[in-house]
């Protein structure tokens, strides 16, 4: 798909949350993100650091922002996982999930 994508400079798909929404990216972005590597630098992480993401996030799998937080080399660190959230947190009991979850993580803070 990555082959495909960059071949054609755009990656043309359907939105999994507004039926009818064709969704355009220029691979441009595929570049970007690419540039945005945080796991070299995660040992130097010396403030408190709250990751959330949740299970069906295609963007932040949990996989992945399990490999950051155990790359950070403190123990002010706290690791969430909402089950089912995508990407977006667009859902009323998403929203509240993570409301709830970062306001009694400030409130240890």
């Amino acid at each position: 798909m990555l082959a495909k994508w960059k071949e054609e400079g755009v990656l043309v798909s359907e939105s999994s949350t507004t039926p009818g929404l064709i969704k355009r990216a220029p691979y441009a972005i595929q570049e970007e993100w690419l540039s945005h590597d945080l796991l070299p630098n995660a040992d130097k992480l010396n403030m408190p650091v709250f990751l959330l993401t949740g299970t069906e996030d295609g963007s932040c799998p949990p996989d992945h922002v399990q490999q950051l937080f155990d790359s950070i080399p403190h123990d002010y660190k706290v690791f969430e996982i909402i089950e089912g959230a995508p990407h977006t947190y667009r859902t009323e009991e998403d929203l509240k999930e993570v409301k709830e979850r970062l306001s009694e993580w400030l409130k240890e803070q």
